[in-house]
C-alpha cells in the first residue's frame, strides 16, 4: 500500500513540474504565462517576491536568521521589496530600465511610475516580462553570499 502511495505521489509531482522549467499549477485561474515558461529558479524568485516570502534581510531577520534588516548590497535601508526595486545602489541601472519598460508597457508617465506600489507592479500581468528581466539581471530575491 505504501509503495502505491509513494508511486502515485511521484507520478503526480512529475506531471506538475520539471527539473528546470516552470511550475505547472493545476488551478485554471492562477497561470501566468511568462513566469510559467521561465526557469524554475527565476519563477520561484518571482513568486516569492510577489507574495512577500523572498529571502530579503527583513524577512530573514523576522525568523532569526539575520541580526539586522539592512540591505546586504548597499547597507543603507531596510531590505524590503520597495528599496530593492527602487533605491538600492547595486542595481540602479537595472531599476531605471525596469521602470522605463513598465512605463512603456502601461502607458504611465515617469511620475506615475515613481509612485506605483510594488504589489501593484506584481499584480499587472502585462509587466511580468519586465519584472522577470529585472530579476534575471540582478540578484534580487536570492540569498546573500555573506
Amino acid at each position: 500500500m505504501l509503495y502505491r502511495v509513494a508511486a502515485a505521489k511521484t507520478e503526480w509531482e512529475e506531471k506538475r513540474s520539471s527539473r528546470y522549467y516552470g511550475y505547472r499549477n493545476g488551478k485554471a485561474g492562477s497561470r501566468r504565462s511568462i513566469p510559467m515558461r521561465s526557469k524554475k529558479s527565476l519563477a520561484s524568485r518571482y513568486y516569492q517576491l510577489k507574495c512577500g516570502h523572498a529571502p530579503t534581510a527583513t524577512y530573514l531577520k523576522r525568523f532569526g536568521q539575520r541580526d539586522d534588516d539592512q540591505c546586504w548590497w548597499c547597507g543603507k535601508a531596510a531590505q524590503t521589496r520597495e528599496p530593492l526595486f527602487r533605491h538600492c545602489k547595486k542595481s540602479k541601472s537595472e531599476q531605471r530600465e525596469l521602470w522605463k519598460a513598465v512605463g512603456r508597457e502601461t502607458g504611465w508617465k515617469a511620475g506615475r511610475c515613481r509612485h506605483v506600489q510594488i504589489s501593484e507592479l506584481f499584480s499587472l500581468e502585462r509587466c511580468d516580462q519586465e519584472v522577470m528581466d529585472f530579476l534575471a539581471a540582478t540578484g534580487v530575491g536570492k540569498f546573500s553570499q555573506r
